[in-house]
C-alpha cells in the first residue's frame, strides 16, 4: 500500500509484475576512459567552458576597444586641383579608451579559468572514489560467485549424498545447506553494493546514457 501510494494510485490493484532480481553488469573500472568521459559530459564543466569561450571573445573585443568610434571613407580637398584619397579618423587614448574594458574582460577570463580547473578536479575526484568503491565490490563479488558459491555448493552435494547413505545424520545436512544460503545472501549483498557503486559512477559521469555509451565503447556488460 505504501509503494502504490508513492507512485501515484493509492487505489490501485496492485497487481503489477516485478522482473526477477539480474546481477549487476560487470564494468571496467580503469581511469582514463571513464575520466575523459566525465571531463566532456559534466554539464558544469560544459557550462564552464562556455562561459570561457564567451570571455575569450570579450577580451578579443575589448582589445579592439580603442578604436571605438573610429572611421574610414574617402575625403577630398582642393590645392589647386582636387584630391581624393583614403581617410582614417580615430579618438585619441587620452582618456585610456578600452583600457578599463580590457583588464575586467582578461580578470573575468581568468577566474572562469580558475573556476573550470576547480570544477574539473572535483570531477575527476568523484569520478575515482566512484571507481575504487565498485573495484573493490566487483572484486569481493567475484570471490564469491568464482570460489565460495561453487565451494558450498559441493559441500552441500557431498553431505547430501552421505546422508542418503546413511553417514551423516540430518543436522549435518542442515548446516551445509544453511551455509550454503547464508553464502547466497552474501552473494546477493555484494550485487547490491555493486549495483549501487554503478549507480554512483553512473552519476559522477554525467548520466545514464553517456555510462551506456561509454560501457558499449569499452566491450564490456557481462553479467558475473
Amino acid at each position: 500500500m505504501s509503494l502504490t501510494r508513492r507512485i501515484g494510485e493509492p487505489s490501485g490493484s496492485a497487481s503489477w509484475q516485478l522482473d526477477p532480481w539480474k546481477g549487476p553488469p560487470a564494468v571496467t573500472t580503469a581511469e582514463s576512459p571513464w575520466i575523459e568521459t566525465a571531463l566532456r559530459s559534466r554539464p558544469e564543466v560544459l557550462a564552464i567552458e562556455w562561459e570561457l569561450r564567451a570571455r575569450g571573445d570579450e577580451v578579443a573585443l575589448a582589445r579592439w576597444g580603442a578604436l571605438d568610434g573610429a572611421s574610414v571613407g574617402l575625403d577630398a580637398e582642393r590645392d589647386g586641383d582636387w584630391s581624393v584619397g583614403p581617410a582614417v579618423s580615430t579618438p585619441l587614448p587620452i582618456f585610456d579608451t578600452g583600457g578599463a574594458r580590457k583588464r575586467r574582460a582578461s580578470a573575468l577570463a581568468s577566474e572562469a579559468q580558475h573556476r573550470l580547473v576547480e570544477a574539473q578536479r572535483s570531477v575527476v575526484e568523484e569520478v575515482r572514489t566512484s571507481l575504487a568503491a565498485l573495484s573493490g565490490s566487483q572484486q569481493n563479488l567475484d570471490r564469491i560467485v568464482r570460489e565460495l558459491v561453487p565451494l558450498q555448493e559441493r559441500r552441500r552435494a557431498e553431505i547430501d549424498e552421505a546422508y542418503r547413505l546413511g553417514h551423516v545424520d540430518v543436522t549435518a545436512l542442515l548446516f551445509a545447506e544453511q551455509a550454503l544460503q547464508e553464502t547466497q545472501t552474501l552473494r546477493v549483498g555484494l550485487e547490491r553494493e555493486v549495483s549501487t557503486a554503478l549507480l554512483r559512477l553512473e552519476r559522477s559521469v554525467g548520466g545514464r546514457s553517456v555510462f551506456d555509451s561509454n560501457v558499449s565503447r569499452s566491450g564490456e556488460g557481462s553479467n558475473p
